[in-house]
């Protein structure tokens, strides 16, 4: 007998039950595919959902700031570099640079 997995309910068939039996490509690829490429997209829509949550980019200086606020100059000098990342001029405040 045929069973699903735990997670994604993807049909994973039996070789001693099931070794005799026709291999069927809707059942035992396409619906598995199908449900994958699903998950998949969803969990993309959540990760692209939360970070535009939490990561806010703007040229215009911040009006509402707060201790993680992170405000940069175009044109400035980098004082930090890693990953891809770099952030201009970078100073600890809770109010925008002057």
């Amino acid at each position: 007998m045929s069973v699903l997995t735990q997670f994604l309910n993807l049909f994973k068939a039996e070789p001693i039950v099931d070794g005799n039996a026709v291999f069927n490509i809707t059942t035992m690829l396409n619906e598995n595919w199908d449900k994958v490429d699903h998950a998949v997209k969803t969990l993309d829509g959540d990760i692209k959902e939360m970070a535009s949550s939490t990561t806010y980019l703007q040229e215009e200086e911040p009006i509402a700031v707060n201790p993680s606020t992170v405000w940069y100059s175009v044109g400035s000098e980098t004082n930090f570099n890693l990953g891809g990342v770099a952030i201009y001029n970078a100073k600890t405040s809770e109010t925008p640079p002057e």
